[in-house]
């Protein structure tokens, strides 16, 4: 059973979220990326990021899902906290209210 079978399943309130990278655009032209940035990976990373992304809206879309995909910039490094994840992803739940 995979985590979105459980939750169709067994959690029909809750919003999913995965985490994506900017890896799906690629080498862009123009900068700042945006949503609207246009897709187009150059490694197999990115691609397959962006296969997942896909995967997720069509299956979140066909069995009334709420979903979010976040698409992470230079979520790892040197000096980042380790948190850095956990204290993003919070922020954002606040700030779009995707509570319950």
């Amino acid at each position: 059973m995979t985590l979105l079978d459980a939750i169709r399943k067994f959690a029909s309130d809750c919003v999913f979220i995965s985490f994506s990278s900017a890896s799906v655009y690629g080498n862009p032209v123009a900068l700042p990326i945006n949503e609207n940035t246009p897709i187009k990976p150059v490694s197999s990373y990115g691609y397959h990021k962006y296969m997942e992304e896909l995967a997720i809206l069509e299956y979140a879309s066909l069995h009334q899902i709420r979903s979010a995909t976040l698409r992470i910039f230079s979520a790892y490094g040197e000096r980042l906290r380790r948190q850095v994840i956990w204290d993003l992803t919070s922020k954002i739940i606040t700030s779009i209210g995707l509570t319950h």
